[in-house]
């Protein structure tokens, strides 16, 4: 999280060749001229072990909606911290989120060219880094010096720091051991809309968990309704079976689906109103017990009152606040809320698709957050 890319003049002449990591992650003018990161990017790097994709995500606290964007969708995280100012409250911001999503981090001290490539600062900035992310309740599984400007440590090991010896930040990306990224194994398929095909209905969304395959009874939910995946069609061609991250049309017998619907094969999913979650907030106005919200996960959209929010942490400083039940702006806390119809979820580690949340007021995004297991209350699995 915050930009590679920092090798660049004030007035939008790139002094980092074109096809490096710096050059392609910040491909905004705004980006280039403000030596900043505004929106998330991906870029594509093959590497022996595979293909990564790395999403270069904001910094900035006035981004901070783009960054948990593509934090959301990370396995890892590269947190960026510069060796002329060290750790920052979004530093801290961004150890919260890594804990809070619970997928591993790399630390990446850059700007080592500004401070002479000094080992001794190199090291300081590691203490203060360790220190947050202990703070924040995780660890990182790698610090390695960097120089986005000149590409030290980035893709090759660096001649101007004889010193450092451990592994480059592609290399450690490489050999990271990874979550699974999907725990569940029952299938889920979100819906997205309905079409008519020959004036059959065709069901469409995406696969994400598990595996469909023509002729699955499944349930609909929220409901519970029994149905068949009678075939699944796909362009160009139809398909027997749909995996985890396919995009497909269904043909359903037995029901009439919607947007928001979820199709559910294997266990039934968790089905209620009441919901506890772990909720980031970001705008300038508290939100506190009884404010009025639009809870959206996947496609699923519900008003809802907030009951009852608790576990409060100020995450500029990493310090918890006891005695009052609101969350002021960039507060992590535990949220309780009551939607007016029943959601359909899963835990964010067993189905992120399903185990994250955008919190909305009049049409702007105003937090976001997770699903823990063990939060979600006062409802019961269909089936």
């Amino acid at each position: 999280m915050g930009a590679m890319a920092r090798g660049l003049r004030r007035h939008g002449v790139s002094v980092v060749p074109e096809g490096t990591l710096a050059f392609e992650a910040d491909q905004l003018t705004e980006e280039r001229e403000g030596k900043l990161t505004i929106e998330s990017t991906q870029v594509l790097i093959d590497r022996p072990e595979g293909r990564l994709v790395l999403i270069d995500a904001p910094g900035h606290e006035e981004f901070l909606h783009n960054m948990l964007t593509g934090a959301t969708r990370a396995e890892a995280v590269v947190l960026v911290v510069a060796a002329d100012e060290g750790v920052l409250d979004q530093t801290r911001r961004h150890a919260v989120l890594c804990s809070l999503l619970g997928i591993p981090a790399i630390v990446a001290v850059a700007k080592m060219d500004v401070v002479g490539y000094d080992r001794a600062t190199f090291a300081d900035r590691c203490a203060e880094v360790a220190s947050a992310l202990a703070l924040a309740g995780t660890t990182a599984e790698a610090m390695i010096p960097v120089s986005a400007e000149s590409g030290d440590n980035v893709m090759a090991s660096a001649s101007a720091m004889p010193w450092y010896e451990g592994p480059t930040l592609v290399e450690a990306l490489g050999t990271l051991r990874l979550r699974p990224d999907r725990m569940l194994s029952d299938a889920r398929f979100i819906v997205q809309d309905v079409y008519r095909r020959d004036s059959r209905p065709v069901v469409a969304g995406r696969v994400v968990a598990g595996t469909i395959s023509a002729g699955d009874e499944m349930s609909l939910c929220p409901g519970g309704v029994s149905c068949k995946a009678e075939c699944i069609w796909r362009f160009p061609g139809d398909l027997q079976a749909a995996e985890t991250g396919e995009c497909v049309g269904l043909g359903l017998v037995g029901v009439e689906a919607k947007r928001g619907d979820v199709l559910a094969k294997g266990d039934a999913p968790w089905v209620g109103r009441r919901i506890a979650a772990r909720a980031f907030w970001l705008a300038d106005v508290p939100l506190r017990p009884g404010d009025a919200v639009v809870w959206r996960t996947a496609t699923q959209a519900a008003a809802a009152e907030v009951v009852d929010i608790s576990d409060r942490m100020a995450t500029g400083a990493l310090s918890r606040v006891n005695g009052t039940a609101e969350l002021q702006q960039f507060d992590l806390g535990t949220v309780v809320v009551l939607a007016d119809v029943p959601l359909v979820l899963e835990s964010y580690v067993a189905c992120p698709e399903l185990g994250r949340f955008v919190l909305e007021r009049e049409g702007m995004a105003v937090g976001a957050g997770v699903i823990n297991g063990e939060l979600l209350t006062g409802g019961e699995k269909e089936g």
